[in-house]
């Protein structure tokens, strides 16, 4: 049984795949989150420029800048800086250890392999957003 998120964290979803977006979308809001969407690293800044998220989570292979420089441009923002990042991806063998260490290196961000289950999801949540 997934953990219900009982704060209504504020989650931004950046995911330029729609149908993933869709589906972590409504994870996430079965779960008790308001999500914000965004198809792409720069609908991402400009979501951060206007507003605080909670959280953020964010597909590691992004078109254009990546998952990581994204969390990272995010971070570099006012209302992003110090922001908890859940950064998936769909990765095996070599390029997964990689991107592990990228992801703790550069944003000390909690990496989730693709696909995520919702118990998975929320309960990074929870340690991210200390609810655990």
């Amino acid at each position: 049984m997934p953990r219900v998120l009982y704060s209504e964290p504020h989650v931004l979803v950046v995911d330029a795949d729609g149908p993933a977006r869709s589906s972590l979308e409504r994870t996430l809001r079965e779960e008790g989150a308001r999500v914000t969407p965004a198809a792409g690293a720069a609908d991402a800044l400009r979501q951060i420029s206007c507003r605080r998220f909670d959280a953020v989570v964010v597909d590691y292979s992004l078109p254009g800048l990546g998952g990581i420089v994204a969390v990272a441009q995010m971070r570099g923002l006012g209302n992003g800086r110090d922001l908890p990042a859940i950064v998936l991806g769909a990765l095996e063998g070599p390029a997964r250890d990689a991107a592990l260490a990228r992801t703790e290196r550069i944003t000390q961000a909690v990496f989730l392999d693709k696909p995520v289950t919702a118990e998975s999801l929320v309960s990074a949540l929870h340690v991210l957003l200390g609810l655990s």
